[in-house]
């Protein structure tokens, strides 16, 4: 597969994006939690997701051949990531389905299906290694988890989405 510019970038934008929020987490939730009720959060997640894989779409617009498939995929990740919400307890942690969704789609085009899944799953520990070693953070098996099930579902359905005509 050839490789793309633009989509490298996106890559390293979105990891550098996972980082820094968990880096500045603890401040950007009080922020963003003075602007958005908890009960608002599924609204919230909801909208990010569809704005988020419309600007994706925008960026990989050249490099998706046929865009039926991707518009189903897209459809049946928001429904999953919506339903999965309603497992996770802490509103703040929900966030972490846009963003790991958004790499596991960025990935999945970027590379083959592998190398794709392996880097998620890296990412996804190093970005729970990193608050391991920050004040008023902690590392948690279970964030690990939701990050990685978020990216591997996303990466799965758009692989096996790819097939339709």
């Amino acid at each position: 597969m050839k490789r793309n510019n633009l989509l490298q970038a996106s890559v390293i934008f979105n990891v550098l994006l996972i980082f820094l929020i968990s880096i500045y987490g603890r401040i950007l939730e009080s922020i963003f939690f003075s602007i958005v009720n908890h009960k608002d959060m599924e609204i919230f997640i909801g909208s990010s997701f569809i704005l988020g894989f419309t600007i994706i779409w925008l960026i990989l617009n050249r490099k998706i051949k046929n865009h039926k498939p991707f518009l189903y995929a897209f459809f049946i990740c928001f429904f999953v990531m919506l339903f999965s919400q309603s497992f996770i307890i802490k509103p703040v942690e929900k966030i972490h389905l846009v963003l790991f969704s958004y790499l596991g789609l960025f990935c999945f085009y970027y590379t083959n299906l592998t190398k794709a899944i392996i880097i998620c799953l890296i990412i996804s520990l190093a970005d729970e290694v990193l608050q391991y070693f920050l004040p008023n953070r902690y590392f948690g098996w279970s964030d690990v988890l939701v990050n990685s099930y978020a990216s591997i579902v996303t990466i799965l359905i758009f692989r096996f989405t790819k097939k339709i005509k």
